[in-house]
């Protein structure tokens, strides 16, 4: 039988032989690869446009994460020792070993969880402590101090008004904030029900280190219990739970836990505005879309005060 592209590359460039399957992705061509011996990779095939210096930035967020106690993807090098290759059509390969487990989602979000959800989150933190940035480039939209000019550009494709509004007062807070006087470092960015794995009812790994970028550091946090509120009876408990979780591994400090309620409301808006605004293909927008707003809604609903002061004194 013909080999399939991904086949052929994981061969010729990492001498990993064996078949694949298509998996999702926002930019990149993703594919799991298992060889004939059982052992299974995560093929990453990036566009031609890519900066190398981007992959070596997220490389090197991986490589930071070794003493992580739960499972994070290791570098496969190329069969030359790189850490890429590129392709003849300019296209920039990279693989990764494969983590096992179920996605947070697919596990039913268990609620119970989510301290351990706030303990990865904190060990993410101290593990990335060191690593030095990599400025990326003007458009990148999941960096969230740059929030307000992504939700204003993607809100015309929010139709209801009653929704404009209430992602008009989401970013009437966030305006309020002092960004400049929070501690800043390198983040996972991304710590959503897709990326945390579970099995035997314990998160046991993280996976998808692309957006790793340097941002204010209580946003690790705040990502985390914004994606582990969604779907969630109690949403409220379930942040309550994160955040004493992350205190386990990690203090924030007076300022970065005032302003994280905010953090958490406008990673919602901007989940929900780039959703308004994407073609419906990316299955994560697809699933998450519905109960982002949903969550939003509750949360506007009650004393943002009472909560905010709440989640500081976790």
């Amino acid at each position: 039988m013909e080999m399939t592209e991904h086949e052929r590359i994981a061969a010729e460039w990492f001498g990993m032989v064996g078949t694949s399957s298509p998996l999702p992705g926002y930019t990149d061509e993703n594919a799991k690869i298992v060889d004939r011996n059982g052992g299974t990779a995560l093929l990453r095939i990036s566009p031609s446009d890519r900066d190398p210096d981007e992959i070596a930035f997220c490389q090197a967020a991986i490589a930071a994460t070794a003493d992580l106690e739960v499972g994070t993807p290791d570098v496969v090098a190329t069969i030359g020792g790189d850490g890429w290759a590129i392709l003849d059509d300019g296209r920039i390969t990279h693989m990764y070993t494969w983590v096992d487990g179920t996605p947070f989602s697919e596990a039913g979000c268990p609620a119970h969880l989510a301290g351990e959800i706030g303990a990865v989150a904190g060990s993410m933190v101290c593990c990335l402590r060191g690593v030095q940035a990599w400025q990326r480039p003007p458009g990148f939209r999941w960096e969230i101090t740059g929030a307000g000019w992504v939700i204003r550009d993607q809100m015309v494709f929010v139709d209801d008004g009653r929704s404009r509004n209430l992602i008009g007062r989401v970013l009437d807070r966030f305006n309020r904030i002092d960004l400049s006087s929070l501690p800043r470092q390198v983040i996972h960015n991304d710590l959503n029900s897709e990326n945390l794995l579970v099995r035997d009812d314990a998160i046991v790994g993280v996976i998808d280190f692309a957006d790793v970028v340097e941002s204010v550091r209580i946003a690790e946090l705040a990502i985390a219990c914004a994606y582990a509120m969604l779907d969630q009876e109690d949403p409220i408990a379930v942040a309550s739970d994160v955040i004493a979780g992350y205190r386990s591994a990690t203090e924030p400090s007076v300022a970065e836990a005032e302003v994280l309620l905010d953090l958490i409301l406008v990673r919602l808006a901007t989940s929900v505005t780039m959703s308004a605004s994407s073609d419906g293909t990316n299955p994560h927008q697809v699933a998450s879309e519905t109960p982002a707003w949903d969550l939003l809604e509750h949360l506007m609903a009650t004393d943002l005060d009472v909560i905010a002061a709440a989640f500081a004194d976790v």
